[in-house]
């Protein structure tokens, strides 16, 4: 590993405060999620938070301005991005996952106009849901996909993984510390990705950094002074009253066609980079997501969330994937 991603600032002594916090409560002890797991899970969030000032921005202006004192805050999923070749790929991360006690799901997720593929983890238990277990989304790049000229930047960068598979103890330790496996871009090479696809050029830049962590809305209990648990939509206003601005790609609010899984994001925050040959310049970096799962049985008492709307809606994703997109960068 060589390189720390990034130079994103660091978080304010009270921000700190909040991020650790957040992440000692993320999971309920328990003897059924094993300690390595449980460490893993609060590391990466943490490390993802001080890198993503929209975290402590939601933490601060929505859970500590509007919820009870105390109010546990629950995560629906985290999301990795990798590149789809032989040695890295979805197959990287789940090699470490299920040593964490996951299991990979049937479900296989598609994104043509992207060149992504997707795939997701649950909780070998899924009643573990219930003491703070996340989902987890890996998805891949296609690179074979690409133009020439895109595929021969990226192999410059990731041939060695060909001959020798990225090990599950490095793709852990660049998960947790957010460290590239490969050598620090140079800014040419991640600005000629991002001009053919975003994906790309985050991934290059960011490796196996959280790109993004989802607050489970509808296991927050009612906001202080009011008698009903909020929906997803007015915790989103809530956001964008706290200065955050939202990835508004196919609306504020995306919904599964069965209007069960109802998601929001911000729009990355901006991070300072550091490039191989001193450039340094600000580039998209990792986001905060919002999501409400809904009862499979409307109308019948919700005891637990494997009674919820599961897994995950292409469409939804699809959107939600601009939110590193230099066109919503643009528009903050």
């Amino acid at each position: 590993m060589t390189n720390v991603v990034g130079m994103a600032a660091t978080p304010a002594p009270s921000d700190c405060l909040l991020i650790g916090d957040a992440a000692s409560t993320l999971l309920q002890p328990s003897d059924k999620v094993p300690p390595v797991t449980q460490a893993v899970l609060a590391s990466a969030f943490r490390a993802y938070a001080a890198a993503t000032p929209a975290v402590p921005a939601v933490l601060r202006g929505v859970l500590r301005a509007r919820y009870p004192l105390g109010t546990r805050l629950w995560h629906d999923h985290y999301a990795f991005r990798t590149f789809g070749v032989p040695g890295l790929g979805i197959e990287s991360l789940g090699s470490v996952l299920v040593q964490l006690g996951y299991e990979r799901q049937p479900d296989e997720l598609t994104f043509p106009k992207k060149k992504l593929t997707a795939a997701w983890y649950a909780p070998s238990d899924k009643s573990l849901y219930d003491l703070g277990l996340p989902r987890i989304f890996v998805s891949e790049l296609q690179v074979h996909k690409l133009s020439p000229e895109a595929q021969a930047v990226i192999e410059s960068y990731i041939a060695q993984f060909k001959a020798n598979p990225l090990q599950p103890a490095t793709a852990l330790g660049a998960l947790l510390t957010r460290t590239l496996p490969w050598a620090t871009p140079v800014a040419s090479d991640y600005n000629a990705l991002l001009e053919e696809s975003e994906y790309a050029a985050w991934t290059l830049a960011h490796g196996y950094g959280l790109n993004h962590s989802t607050v489970s809305v509808h296991r927050l209990p009612a906001p202080a002074g009011q008698s009903a648990p909020l929906g997803v939509a007015e915790f989103t206003e809530h956001v964008a009253s706290a200065g955050l601005t939202l990835n508004k790609e196919g609306g504020v609010i995306k919904s599964s066609p069965d209007g069960l899984l109802l998601q929001s994001s911000t729009v990355s925050d901006s991070v300072r980079y550091a490039f191989r040959c001193g450039i340094v310049a600000d580039i998209a970096g990792s986001y905060y997501e919002f999501a409400e799962r809904r009862p499979m049985q409307p109308g019948v008492d919700v005891t637990g969330e494997t009674q919820r709307r599961d897994g995950f809606e292409v469409g939804n994703a699809d959107k939600i994937f601009m939110s590193t997109s230099a066109v919503q960068q643009t528009d903050k």
